[in-house]
């Protein structure tokens, strides 16, 4: 395959990965099982690091390999960590866990601490003074959704609300539900419509109704909770991981019975054994074992990067492969025009999860493995986190299932990619795509109108109130008109409702500029990109008429993303969307223009502050924080045992500052608002 065939490619992944982030995190309403969805983020990370030449840095770092997590809602008052909630680096056999081991050996540590990975959500709890003050979700790693009046009816076996600890401490943990007492839960609620355990914990912990008073059940003690990190830890004296857990279990937080410290890979691949034989035998779902340098120090020293830490690392467990029956396959169309294919298969149940459906990448794919229709298939979950198709059990000397030729939702004539592979609608106008566009213009990331949701959305499209995502804002202008076709089609929606999305769609005119831009669509141009975007164009007209040519020289856009915004703006359609946006009376917040738009930086060794805040202090400027030095860094900060880093700086020509002229460059910056 051609390196632009794989970079389409990639581009695709990233794509529909962004949409099942919406349709998961702000819609709440997902339309694959979460199998599919990480094995296509794992597909997606491999080919990135396999080809990460073919992107600028700014496209790699906006992709969503990239982020940590969900958006946080509008539903809970939001805060930023303390520090933030990062993910963990994968492991999916012996030989990549012992890579990981030599990196933590050279720097002196060979003891490790091992636990389950369990299926459930992360969660930060702050104590003031010895009682419970605030309860974090992960949110996007760096700002939460404060739920403490949720976590304050788990039972305080699992969250103590009052600790016998005086000092400020702050903990981190995984909330999940039994598998014993998610069946009760199921029976309770009397529905079968939660999926799994993790989801049904999800929704718990982000409900706002209270529980009703004729309810003799109070639905968060389902609820359980491990705690696994103490945050800060020299605050406390603390050394290393065996001693913080000490600390924790006096205190009287609940931390799983199966942690234990090895020494050396042996003894950790023994741990990860002995796990995965009590697995079946566990109250709870685990989904692989997090193994952690034990020595915090050490811990600190192996740094990170944007979205996990060095000094971590989960194991995932074997792949596993089970047979049932395809019973179908059907094609749906992206916001992009690609034609993916999708197989409904027969329910299957995997470690409490209901699998029915796969994703068959495309055409070539089945008739590759000559999969039938109501005919037995192999499912293999990868990394136990995926439903694929791997192979057919009867022998059949072809597929039974025709490649379509026309688009399923507009029937218009498919077009092959060069590859021949993949197949595009270019249908402007497709019903399809423009659910899509509009979807992601509504989207948390985008212009956050939640309660425009897909399912709504696809609901104005039907009764011919829109047809792009500018006919939204003047919804409010033919409100009589709603009202009859609702009625016409026998829509049933409240009138409270209507007035519901329509103020949001209201509200939304005072968004941030950037966000506009990042939801048009535009190929190749993410949330960075769009923000870098609106320090040169504060509204709409000045968007149409900027010359992006001159981005080619700048630092956050490389000749590949230049080449998309060209081609974005010289499209007819797109003109003719864009003049229907500048007769909306958008009120566009003011971009921040109080720092160099393209400094960047970098930092080493020890400071008067922890690199948390040093990011902090360098993100709030209007800067870049670089995790890595990279030949774009403006400076690099040194402090004291600097180490590697400052040779590279000298390698690249980037400016090594201390701090004192780093405060300098801070307070310059402030004088030129």
């Amino acid at each position: 395959m051609e390196n632009h065939e794989i970079k389409q490619q990639i581009l695709q992944l990233r794509k529909k990965i962004e949409n099942w982030n919406h349709e998961y995190f702000d819609l709440q309403n997902p339309s694959v099982d979460d199998l599919i969805y990480d094995e296509e983020l794992k597909k997606l990370k491999i080919l990135e690091n396999k080809y990460y030449f073919l992107f600028s840095l700014e496209e790699l770092n906006s992709s969503p390999t990239q982020q940590i997590g969900a958006q946080t809602s509008t539903k809970f008052n939001k805060v930023y960590h303390s520090s933030p909630m990062l993910s963990l680096n994968k492991a999916y056999d012996i030989e990549e866990l012992e890579k990981w081991v030599k990196k933590a050996n050279l720097v002196g540590e060979d003891n490790f601490y091992v636990e389950p990975k369990i299926d459930g959500l992360s969660i930060a709890l702050i104590y003031k003074k010895g009682k419970l003050s605030s309860a974090l979700t992960r949110g996007d790693g760096l700002q939460g959704e404060d739920i403490l009046h949720n976590a304050l009816r788990i039972a305080n076996k699992f969250i103590p609300k009052q600790i016998n600890y005086q000092q400020d401490l702050e903990v981190r943990g995984e909330i999940f539900i039994s598998n014993q007492d998610f069946q009760i839960l199921q029976q309770n609620s009397n529905s079968s419509s939660l999926a799994n355990p993790r989801n049904a914990a999800s929704g718990l912990l982000r409900r706002i109704e209270k529980t009703s008073k004729n309810s003799k059940i109070n639905d968060f003690d389902y609820l359980s909770c491990f705690i696994y990190n103490l945050v800060n830890p020299q605050l406390h004296k603390i050394k290393n991981i065996k001693e913080s857990y000490l600390f924790l279990e006096k205190l009287g937080f609940h931390l799983n019975p199966l942690s234990s410290l090895a020494k050396g890979l042996t003894n950790i691949v023994k741990q990860i054994g002995k796990i995965e034989k009590l697995r079946p035998q566990l109250e709870y779902n685990i989904d692989g074992v997090v193994i952690k340098v034990n020595d915090y120090e050490i811990y600190e020293q192996l740094g990170r990067t944007s979205k996990f830490p060095h000094g971590a690392i989960a194991f995932k467990f074997e792949d596993q492969i089970v047979q049932t029956k395809l019973l179908d396959i059907f094609a749906t169309v992206g916001r992009t025009g690609k034609i993916t294919y999708n197989a409904k298969l027969e329910p299957i149940n995997l470690l409490g999860t209901t699998v029915s459906a796969a994703i068959l990448p495309n055409y070539k794919y089945i008739e590759n493995l000559k999969i039938a229709i109501n005919s037995d298939v192999l499912v293999k979950k990868s990394g136990e986190i995926i439903p694929q198709i791997i192979a057919s059990v009867q022998d059949h000397q072809a597929t039974n299932f025709q490649k379509i030729s026309h688009c399923p939702s507009c029937n218009f004539e498919l077009v092959d990619s060069p590859s021949g592979i993949d197949q595009f609608c270019q249908n402007f106008a497709c019903p399809a795509i423009q659910l899509k566009k509009i979807a992601h213009f509504c989207s948390k990331s985008a212009f956050n109108i939640a309660s425009l949701a897909e399912k709504r959305i696809q609901t104005l499209i039907d009764t011919n109130l829109i047809k792009n995502s500018c006919d939204i804002f003047f919804l409010k202008d033919n409100l009589d008109e709603m009202h009859s076709r609702f009625a016409k089609e026998k829509v049933k929606l409240k009138a409270k409702s209507i007035t519901n999305f329509l103020n949001e769609i209201e509200l939304s005119k005072k968004n941030d500029f950037y966000r506009f831009i990042f939801a048009l669509g535009i190929k190749n141009i993410g949330l960075k990109a769009a923000k870098a975007i609106a320090k040169y164009v504060g509204d709409v007209e000045q968007l149409i008429n900027f010359d992006f040519a001159q981005l080619e020289n700048d630092y956050d856009f490389g000749p590949i993303m230049v080449q998309s915004l060209l081609e974005f703006f010289a499209n007819s359609n797109n003109q003719e969307l864009l003049n229907c946006f500048k007769k909306v009376d958008f009120a566009f917040k003011p971009t921040q223009k109080d720092f160099p738009v393209w400094a960047s930086f970098a930092i080493t060794g020890k400071l008067s502050k922890s690199r948390d805040q040093f990011e902090k202090i360098i993100v709030e400027s209007g800067a870049q924080f670089d995790s890595n030095l990279n030949k774009k860094t403006t400076y690099l900060l040194a402090g004291e045992s600097s180490g590697s880093k400052i040779e590279k700086a000298k390698a690249y020509n980037i400016n090594i500052i201390n701090e004192e002229q780093f405060w300098d460059l801070i307070e310059k910056q402030k004088l030129k608002k």
